[in-house]
């Protein structure tokens, strides 16, 4: 198995996020994943929308120790019908399509069963560990 280090692991993920290529990442929400990259399908319908997240170095700092923290608060549109139950959040360069950057699995999960919900993530709450994988 091999390995790389965390010194590495942070330059390539410095070199994605907080660049500000591209200038907007898209938070967009998961139902049934079943991991933070794989798995489940998008939200839809009911008002729901991608969340633009400026990609630079505030929202996304430097990874320290081989963990990014979020630096921003992610707020989506409130819903006009269910969307069902969230339980991921995936970043990605474009509001639809595009590549997947990050994703994190969400404890709590989130209801969304109804009309008049916002799901809210504030700053500093959302971490991503930057790891190598064989």
């Amino acid at each position: 198995m091999s390995t790389v280090s965390t010194t590495v692991l942070n330059v390539l993920a410095a070199s994605y996020l907080g660049t500000g290529s591209p200038a907007t990442l898209y938070a967009r929400f998961f139902i049934g994943a079943s991991t933070g990259l794989t798995g489940g399908t998008e939200a839809t319908g009911g008002s729901y929308a991608a969340v633009a997240v400026t990609n630079n170095t505030v929202n996304f700092p430097a990874p320290t120790n081989g963990v990014i923290t979020l630096d921003a608060n992610i707020a989506t549109p409130r819903s006009t019908a269910a969307w069902g139950t969230i339980n991921c959040v995936r970043f990605y360069d474009a509001a639809t399509g595009g590549y997947l950057r990050l994703g994190a699995m969400l404890s709590p999960t989130v209801s969304v069963d109804a009309t008049g919900i916002t799901i809210t993530i504030e700053a500093g709450s959302l971490t991503f560990t930057v790891a190598s994988s064989a």
